[in-house]
């Protein structure tokens, strides 16, 4: 049986309100299957079904949600994929989400922070190594000024001031009036975003974050700069 025909047979009996709940599922998994996920598990439907105001992954599961758990499995036999929730190695745990994000832009964003928390990450294994030697010290220093030294300079600079222009620019069309405007969203200000209907598409501190990443970029690209014609005149 078809994904379709098997929507077809349970609307059948169903009430209005589970109808449209069977057709939301439907839809969601016609997504994965577009978006070549294997992944059709209760866990990972129901995730994305509330996203959109559906069941959620509980409702599912309860008795009541029979109908939704047969249309799933239906979809994961046709598409080839798996019902059971697929376990991903370490390294690729977030592959399955940033597959979800439709807008290159987006992704560009998220890959962005991902690869910030993996080098902050490989930066904290080894100060644990250091600091697993018997003679360490851990200096810690809270000065938010830059440290320069003229003349074999030393910064401490973020590493995000590295970003090409092309990702700076995506963070930048990610966040602009004219892109909220055309999908319809609005930003609180907490950094909030909200879609037409009210529903958060991303949560407190989205917008502020970017903000302040650019901002950051912006002042250290002066100062790059300002230091450079200053080299220059000395």
């Amino acid at each position: 049986m078809t994904p379709d025909d098997m929507l077809m047979q349970l609307k059948e009996n169903a009430n209005r309100r589970k109808k449209r709940s069977l057709e939301l599922i439907h839809q969601i998994c016609l997504e994965q299957y577009e978006r070549g996920s294997k992944d059709f598990s209760i866990a990972m439907i129901g995730r994305l079904s509330e996203k959109q105001g559906g069941p959620k992954t509980q409702s599912i599961r309860n008795k009541g949600g029979t109908e939704f758990r047969a249309l799933i499995k239906t979809w994961g036999k046709n598409a080839g994929g798996s019902s059971k929730k697929i376990f991903q190695p370490k390294d690729d745990r977030y592959q399955s989400f940033l597959q979800e994000i439709e807008r290159p832009d987006h992704r560009a964003v998220f890959t962005t922070h991902l690869s910030e928390i993996k080098k902050l990450r490989r930066e904290i294994d080894i100060l644990r190594k250091q600091l697993n030697r018997s003679d360490a010290k851990l200096i810690i220093d809270k000065r938010t000024v830059q440290l320069k030294q003229r003349r074999g300079d030393v910064a401490i600079l973020p590493s995000f001031y590295n970003l090409n222009p092309s990702e700076i620019e995506a963070l930048k069309n990610a966040i602009s009036n004219l892109f909220f405007v055309e999908q319809g969203w609005t930003t609180e200000e907490n950094g909030r975003v909200l879609n037409a209907k009210g529903r958060f598409v991303y949560r407190a501190g989205y917008v502020t974050a970017i903000k302040k990443v650019l901002e950051s970029v912006n002042n250290s690209n002066m100062e790059k700069q300002s230091s450079y014609r200053a080299d220059n005149i000395l």
